[in-house]
């Protein structure tokens, strides 16, 4: 039977191969690279799910002058679009804060300032 060919010889180093010190060191920065590339394109397996964060809906207590019996609810965030009811003086409401805290959104449709004028109304 006639003997094996030889292996073929090593391709020859490139120029950046060779600056880095050799063509293997060269293979495996470059063999490093592209798992990190599919890496970072694969979706994370062990990375946990986090749902966006629900609002924080938040208790404030109806606090206004005794002169008044409390304060109108609006159905939009402003101050003169007013339902006929009011949240009673000394009242607990429930709500997520809306506008930067100028509001409190009680339902899609229900809202309280957080201030009429310069009186603080919700704390």
């Amino acid at each position: 039977s006639l003997p094996s060919p030889p292996p073929p010889p090593p391709p020859p180093p490139s120029a950046a191969a060779s600056q880095q010190g050799g063509g293997q060191q060269a293979s495996q920065s470059r063999q490093q690279a592209n798992a990190t590339a599919a890496n970072d394109a694969a979706p994370r397996q062990d990375a946990p799910h986090v749902p966006p964060q629900a609002p924080q809906v938040l208790q404030f207590q109806v606090t206004v002058p005794n002169q008044y019996p409390g304060v109108q609810y609006r159905k939009s965030m402003n101050l003169e679009d007013r339902w006929p009811k009011y949240a009673q003086n000394h009242s607990i409401v429930h709500g997520v804060i809306e506008e930067g805290g100028q509001w409190l959104r009680l339902s899609n449709d229900t809202f309280l300032p957080m201030r009429v004028g310069e009186i603080t109304v919700l704390r």
